[in-house]
């Protein structure tokens, strides 16, 4: 970011490298009981996802390292604690007590974030958590989104690894966590991914007569599409739950899918999913991947309906 326009001059993304260890906090908690896998986990953050995530963007930005003055950093409270290779295992057992949650101003060096001509006293501002399981993302969060400056009730929901939630009303601030699992972030989908270019991200099925209706971050072809992100997958689940092409279980209702158009349907080892394009058969939603789904929505509902009550 320019610090004088305020103008975002770059973007990079990628998986956390991590991800090895475990595909969600618990087992990285749990890994981080021993010494030397807390090293290896800070090491794969700063020095295979960070770094490399800095260099680029500087690269796309036109901008020299040493003209970084400083960053802030947000994530669940379990990352920061690996970030800074601080004991996550506390946040494994109740009460679930975090090392630090407060803010934290440290610098480049304290992180060993190697970057050439990066100054090691360069500032990294971490931002605040609010508790052991909401953390500095969702903070994040709720600034970014302007949520906190809505005079209306405003619903803000995070669903990842996490189910984060957090209700406005009234001026007041109501959230809760809950474990979800990965599938909204792609995790043990077919054609799960992150949100990124080339990802399909909504999605409309209507039947009698059939249209599938797409869209693709970055306006990409569907046809180069690279596989399906989280919100199309609940585009998918709301709109082939309403056609009735969805049955209560999560299986197609075979009358249905027998009479979907044949270039839209896949059938691989007895499982069977809608395609999506005709000359695309890798991308595709299966009953396989809707109970992937489920399963994670069902991990997370009572928490929200109970939120919801307040």
């Amino acid at each position: 970011v320019d610090l004088i326009t305020g103008e975002v001059l770059s973007r990079a993304g990628a998986f956390n490298e991590q991800i090895r260890f475990g595909d969600n906090v618990v087992t990285r908690i749990e890994a981080g009981r021993q010494p030397e896998k807390l090293a290896a986990m800070q090491r794969a953050i700063v020095m295979e996802t960070i770094r490399p995530l800095l260099l680029r963007a500087c690269e796309r930005a036109g901008r020299a390292v040493n003209r970084i003055n400083g960053g802030a950093i947000a994530g669940n409270t379990t990352m920061l604690h690996l970030l800074v290779g601080a004991d996550p295992t506390p946040l494994g057992i109740a009460p679930f007590t975090p090392c630090f949650i407060a803010g934290k101003k440290i610098s480049a060096a304290e992180i060993h974030l190697p970057a050439d001509d990066l100054a090691p006293e360069t500032p990294m501002q971490l931002l605040p958590g609010i508790a052991a399981y909401i953390g500095a993302d969702i903070t994040a969060g709720v600034f970014a989104t302007g949520m906190v400056f809505d005079p209306t009730p405003s619903l803000l929901v995070d669903i990842g690894t996490n189910g984060d939630i957090v209700l406005q009303s009234s001026g007041k601030l109501f959230g809760c966590a809950t474990a979800a699992g990965p599938a909204f972030e792609g995790c043990g989908l077919r054609c799960g991914t992150r949100a990124r270019e080339g990802a399909v991200s909504d999605l409309n099925l209507k039947l009698n007569p059939f249209a599938l209706q797409t869209g693709v971050i970055g306006n990409v072809p569907l046809t180069r599409a690279n596989g399906i992100c989280g919100s199309a997958y609940v585009d998918f689940l709301a709109t082939a739950r309403n056609s009735g092409l969805l049955a209560t279980a999560g299986r197609f209702e075979k009358s249905v899918w027998e009479n979907l158009p044949e270039e839209n349907r896949f059938t691989e080892n007895g499982d069977r999913a809608l395609r999506l394009a005709a000359n695309n058969s890798h991308l595709r939603v299966s009953e396989v991947d809707v109970a992937f789904l489920l399963q994670a929505k069902a991990a997370l509902m009572d928490t929200g309906e109970q939120l919801l009550k307040v």
